[in-house]
C-alpha cells in the first residue's frame, strides 16, 4: 500500500479521498508534529530495483524500530495517535508493550473503524487506558454520535456511531471522511477526561451547509445569460448571471445555510434569464445524508427535469458541498442525523439515583430542578439551570435560544485553539498574549493563503514587468507573481487574443498547447504552471528563461562549435523522442522556439504547431494514408519535403527539421535558404546540401542521413525512431544519463545576472510597455475555452522521464 493512503480497501468514487493529506493539514495547523508509520510495507523500489527497509520486516518491528528511535528522544510530553481499521490491532498490540512511564506520554487514541479487541489475557493498565484514553467511531444505523453498546464491549473503550452513508461512498470511506473534526476534538479535550471530551466531540455536531456552485456544462442551445439558484433551509441565493452566449458558465460562488433539520435538501435550480419566467434548465436536489461531513465534496451532478425528477435537464452542473460545525449555530432537539428523538444526551446519560444528580439536577452547579425549572441547552442538549445559562441570538434562529456556560467555554477554548486544559483546569502551558497574537496572525495567514490558492487566477495577480517576445497572436511578458503560492516568483506570461485565435481557425491548435505544456514533464522541455482566461484573452504562464533563445546566441556567435552543438542537439533529441513517445508531432522546430536556461542548458517551447494523436512510427506507408497528418505548417526553411509534396506524413518530419537545424548551428544558416520563397521550396525538393570545409565527417554523416527526401529512409523513420539517432558516432561522448539529470556542463553560460534579467531579450522588445492591450475588435469576447484554467498540483512530483524507455 502507499504511504499516506488510510487503506487499500478505499476505493472512492463519490470525491472522497483516501489520503491522509486533509488530516495532516488540520494536524499541522493544530500545532502538531506528525509521524507517518506504514507498517505493511516492507521494501521500496530503489532505481528500479526491489530493496528492503531496514527494521520493517514485521509490522510490530517497524511500529516498535520508530517509536524507539523518532518519539521516545522527542521532546512532546503527550503521543496521540489516529489508527484506521487493522492498523487498531497493531497499536493494542504495541500499547501492551510500554513500560509504566511510556504509558503515560500516551494523550489519545482516535481509533476510526478499528478491528481490535480486548481479551481476558490483557492487562488492568492496558483495559483502563482504552477505557480512560480512547475512542472508536464507526458507521452504524445508530443515531450519530451514540455510544454504540456492543462495540464498547468488544473493543474496551467507547465506540461512537457516525451514521450511514446513504450515497455512492462505502462505509470505511464515509468514516474516514466525517470524523475528522471530531477526531481532533477529541484529541485535545481528553486531558479534561472521557466524559468531557466525549461532550466536546458532541458539541462538534455538524450544523451548517456550505455550498459552492463552481460550473456548468449545459446542451441544447447557446444560453444568453445562465445562472443558478440555491435554496435549502427556507432560503433562497443565487448567483450573478454574467456569461452571454456560452454553455459552460463559470460561477464559482459559496453560500451558506445554518440547517436546523434532519430533513433538509438543498435544491440547486439552472435557469436562464432570457427565457420566459426564468424557465428552468434542470435542478439538482440532494439530501443530507449524501453530503460529506467536515470535508469538502466537489464534483459533477446531472441536472432533473424540475417537473419530472426522472426525466434529464439540458447539461450537468459542479458542486462543492460541505456540511461543518459553526460554533455559533444552535440546532433543534431534534436535529440527529436519520432519527427523530427529544434529546440525544437523555440516551447517552446513565439514569442515577434520588441524590440531586441524573435528569433532576443541573449538569453544571448540580442544583435540583424543584425549585428551578428545567433546561435544554440548545448546543449539547444537557439538562441546565437558568443560573448556569443565557439566551443568545445565533444563526439560523429568529428568537435567542439558551446556550450553558460550559458549551461556551468549551466553544471558545477550541475556537482559539488554546492549550488542553488538565483536570484541575490548569493548562500544562499557559501562551503569553503576544503568543497567542502571534499564533493567531500564523493562523490568519495561512488562510488568506489557501484562499488565494482557491480562488481563480487573473491578470491582476501579477505584476507585469517586461515585454520578452511577440508572436502571431499575442506577446509574452516578463511578470512576477504577486502573493499566495509562489509570491515572488518570475514567470513568462503569453497572452493570446482570442478574436485573432478564431479568425486564424487556430482553436483546437490553442487547446492542443494548452494541454500539452500541462501533461508534459521533461528537462528541456519549457512547464506550464498557471493558465486562465477573461472574456477576450488566454494567459498560459510558463518559467522564465533569461538565458535568451537560441536564434539570439547564433546570430551574435555567427556559428556554435561542434562541441556546443552536439550538447544542444542531444538535449533537443531526447525532448523530442519523448514528445514523440506521447504520440505528439512537434512541428515547428527552429532556433526561435528553443530557450536556454542560466547554465546554458536548453528548453523546447511553443507548441502553437504541434499534434496530438499520432500513433504511427516512422514513415507514413500507403496503406496508412488516411491516419497520416496534412496540413502544411510550419516555417518555410524547415519543412520537408514530403509536405511540400501534399502527401499525407507522421512524427519523422520533425526529424527533417532537426537535421536542418543541426547544419544552421554549425554554419550559421539553413542549407537551402533562398529569397526566393519558389527557389527556396524548389532547393529543398531537388539541391544537394553543400557542406562547409570545417564541418566534420561525423557531422556530416549525421546530417545527411536526416536530410534524406525519402522519410523511410531518414535516420529516425525506423521502428527504433530516435534511438536510432542516439546511437549515430556523432554522440558518441554523450553520457544519456548524466544529460537527463544536467550532469554535463555546458560549453557556454548565458550572461545572467538575475532570474529576471533580460540582458538576453532582443533590444526591439524590451522598449515596449508592459501592459494588457486593451482589444479593439470583439470578435472572441464570450467565448469560452473549455478546461484551459489550471494551476500546477506542487504535491505532485513526477517521475525523471529516461531516454532508454519509450
Amino acid at each position: 500500500m502507499q504511504p499516506g493512503m488510510w487503506s487499500r480497501t478505499i476505493h472512492p468514487k463519490t470525491g472522497f479521498q483516501g489520503s491522509m493529506i486533509p488530516y495532516l493539514k488540520t494536524a499541522i495547523q493544530g500545532g502538531y508534529g506528525v509521524v507517518i508509520l506504514n507498517p505493511s510495507t516492507n521494501f521500496c523500489m530503489v532505481n528500479g530495483h526491489r530493496a528492503k527497509i531496514l527494521h520493517s520486516a514485521t509490522p510490530e518491528a517497524h511500529v516498535s524500530y520508530v517509536w524507539k528511535n523518532y518519539i521516545v528522544p522527542n521532546a512532546a510530553q503527550e503521543i496521540s495517535f489516529i489508527v484506521h481499521d487493522n492498523a487498531g490491532v497493531l497499536l493494542k498490540t504495541f500499547l501492551s508493550s510500554l513500560s509504566g512511564h511510556e504509558q503515560a506520554r500516551v494523550g489519545g487514541i482516535a481509533f476510526i473503524e478499528s478491528a481490535h479487541q480486548v481479551s481476558s489475557g490483557d492487562s488492568n493498565a492496558l483495559r483502563e487506558m482504552l477505557k480512560e484514553k480512547a475512542v472508536n467511531f464507526e458507521a452504524s444505523t445508530e443515531p450519530m454520535f451514540t455510544v454504540i453498546g456492543s462495540s464498547k464491549a468488544r473493543l474496551g473503550c467507547t465506540s461512537l456511531s457516525v451514521g450511514r452513508t446513504s450515497g455512492e461512498a462505502n462505509n470505511r470511506e464515509w468514516t474516514v471522511h466525517s470524523v475528522q473534526t471530531s477526531a481532533f476534538v477529541f484529541l485535545q479535550s481528553i486531558a479534561s477526561g472521557i466524559e468531557e471530551s466525549l461532550h466536546a466531540i458532541r458539541a462538534t455536531f455538524p450544523n451548517k451547509l456550505i455550498v459552492t456552485v463552481n460550473r456548468a456544462r449545459l446542451t441544447g442551445q447557446p444560453y444568453n445569460n445562465p445562472f443558478a439558484v440555491v435554496q435549502c433551509a427556507g432560503q433562497k441565493k443565487e448567483t450573478v448571471g454574467s456569461h452571454k452566449h456560452t454553455m459552460d458558465p463559470e460561477w464559482n460562488q459559496t453560500f451558506s445555510f445554518p440547517v436546523t433539520s434532519s430533513e433538509a435538501k438543498v435544491v440547486i435550480v439552472v435557469k436562464d434569464r432570457s427565457f420566459p419566467m426564468n424557465t428552468s434548465l434542470g435542478q439538482v436536489v440532494v439530501s443530507m445524508s449524501e453530503v460529506g461531513l467536515n470535508r469538502a465534496d466537489r464534483r459533477w451532478f446531472s441536472l432533473r427535469d424540475e417537473k419530472v425528477p426522472t426525466a434529464h435537464g439540458n447539461g450537468e452542473v459542479e458542486l462543492t458541498l460541505e456540511w461543518v460545525h459553526d460554533t455559533f449555530v444552535a440546532r433543534s432537539d431534534s436535529f440527529i442525523r436519520g432519527n427523530r428523538m427529544p434529546t440525544l444526551e437523555a440516551q447517552q446519560r446513565p439514569r442515577q439515583g434520588a441524590g440531586g444528580e441524573g435528569e433532576n439536577c443541573c449538569y453544571l452547579c448540580k442544583t435540583t430542578f424543584v425549585l428551578h425549572r428545567r433546561r435544554y441547552c440548545r448546543m449539547c442538549l444537557r439538562l441546565v439551570c437558568t443560573s448556569c445559562s443565557d439566551r443568545l441570538f445565533l444563526p439560523g434562529f429568529s428568537e435567542p435560544k439558551r446556550v450553558c456556560s460550559g458549551c461556551c467555554d468549551l466553544q471558545m477554548m477550541l475556537h482559539n485553539k488554546l492549550p488542553r486544559m488538565g483536570p484541575n483546569g490548569q493548562g500544562s502551558r499557559v501562551p503569553s498574549q503576544d503568543k497567542l497574537d502571534e499564533h493567531a496572525q500564523r493562523m490568519e495567514a495561512m488562510r488568506k493563503r489557501e484562499e488565494a490558492e482557491k480562488r481563480p487566477l487573473s491578470i491582476n495577480d501579477f505584476d507585469l514587468m517586461k515585454v520578452v517576445g511577440r508572436g502571431a497572436f499575442g506577446k509574452v511578458l516578463l511578470v512576477r507573481k504577486k502573493d499566495g503560492k509562489n509570491a515572488g516568483q518570475i514567470y513568462a506570461m503569453k497572452i493570446l487574443v482570442k478574436s485573432h485565435i478564431i479568425k486564424n481557425d487556430q482553436i483546437e491548435n490553442t487547446k492542443a498547447e494548452q494541454h500539452i505544456l500541462k501533461e508534459i514533464n521533461h528537462p528541456y522541455v519549457v512547464r506550464l504552471r498557471y493558465a486562465f482566461q477573461n472574456a477576450d484573452k488566454l494567459y498560459l504562464i510558463m518559467d522564465y528563461y533569461p538565458g535568451g533563445s537560441m536564434f539570439y546566441h547564433l546570430r551574435k556567435s555567427k556559428r556554435f562549435s561542434e562541441e556546443r552543438t552536439r550538447l544542444y542537439m542531444a538535449q533537443l533529441l531526447t525532448a523530442l523522442m519523448h514528445l514523440h513517445s506521447k504520440q505528439i508531432a512537434y512541428r515547428d522546430l527552429k532556433l526561435e522556439n528553443i530557450l536556454m536556461d542560466p547554465k546554458g542548458n536548453i528548453a523546447l517551447t511553443d507548441f502553437g504547431l504541434s499534434k496530438e494523436g499520432q500513433m504511427v512510427e516512422g514513415a507514413i506507408r500507403a496503406s496508412q494514408a488516411d491516419t497520416g497528418m496534412k496540413t502544411i505548417c510550419g516555417t518555410a526553411e524547415y519543412m520537408a519535403p514530403e509536405l511540400l509534396r501534399h502527401q499525407p506524413y507522421g512524427k519523422v518530419v520533425d526529424w527533417w527539421s532537426y537535421g536542418i537545424l543541426l547544419f544552421e548551428m554549425l554554419t550559421g544558416r539553413t542549407p537551402f535558404v533562398d529569397r526566393n520563397r519558389r527557389q527556396m521550396f524548389k532547393n529543398i525538393m531537388q539541391s544537394e546540401v553543400i557542406y562547409p570545409s570545417h564541418i566534420s565527417p561525423t557531422a556530416r554523416s549525421l546530417i545527411s542521413k536526416l536530410l534524406n527526401r525519402d522519410p523511410a529512409r531518414r535516420l529516425g523513420g525506423g521502428p527504433n525512431g530516435g534511438r536510432d539517432i542516439m546511437a549515430h558516432p556523432f554522440f558518441e561522448s554523450i553520457d544519456w544519463d548524466k544529460l537527463m539529470r544536467k550532469e554535463i556542463e555546458p560549453p557556454f553560460v548565458p550572461d545572467v545576472t538575475s532570474v529576471d534579467d533580460i540582458t538576453n531579450v532582443p533590444e526591439m522588445f524590451q522598449n515596449m510597455a508592459a501592459v494588457d492591450s486593451p482589444v479593439n475588435k470583439k470578435n472572441g469576447e464570450g467565448h469560452h475555452f473549455d478546461d484551459f484554467t489550471y494551476q500546477e498540483d506542487g504535491y505532485i512530483m513526477r517521475a525523471t522521464h529516461n531516454p532508454h524507455q519509450h
